[in-house]
């Protein structure tokens, strides 16, 4: 029976260190996925103000910016998504080892104090926001082609 219960509690200990290198994955995936969106519409915007006029020449530039915007917004959504259920899967493997193992400290306090790093709500916000203002910058740009 120990024989037993020590292979269960290392099956869970080995599914939870892969759900914590899938979170790291995601978080590897979404840096380069930003930093690539910000290169690129940081380009853009060189272009279409390069030659100090925004003309009607720029429009095609102003509409590339606002799809890449867009695309960023909704690629970040979808990987919060996916963040979010990691993390509930580690927080639900968390429990399950703390209920077997019956040594952790309770997992109210697990969730809130030692894993704050997991809690990805701010920056949510804060990269969804980041590609929300790249698509206002595309629609500020074609407002002053199509109107001034």
């Amino acid at each position: 029976m120990e024989e037993n219960k020590k292979v269960i509690l290392d099956f869970y200990l080995k599914m939870h260190q892969e759900q914590l290198t899938q979170i790291r994955h995601y978080e590897t995936q979404r840096s380069t996925i930003v930093t690539t969106i910000i290169a690129i519409s940081g380009a853009l915007i060189g272009i279409i103000t390069y030659d100090d006029n925004i003309n009607k020449y720029d429009l095609h530039l102003a509409g590339f910016l606002i799809l890449i915007g867009g695309f960023g917004i909704s690629f970040l959504y979808k990987h919060s998504r996916r963040l979010d259920l990691q993390k509930n899967l580690v927080y639900d493997n968390l429990e399950y080892l703390y209920n077997f193992i019956q040594s952790f400290e309770s997992i109210d306090t697990i969730k809130n104090d030692k894993y704050k790093e997991i809690d990805i709500i701010s920056m949510r916000k804060w990269w969804i926001g980041l590609s929300a203002a790249i698509v206002l910058i595309g629609c500020a740009i074609l407002l002053q082609i199509l109107f001034f």
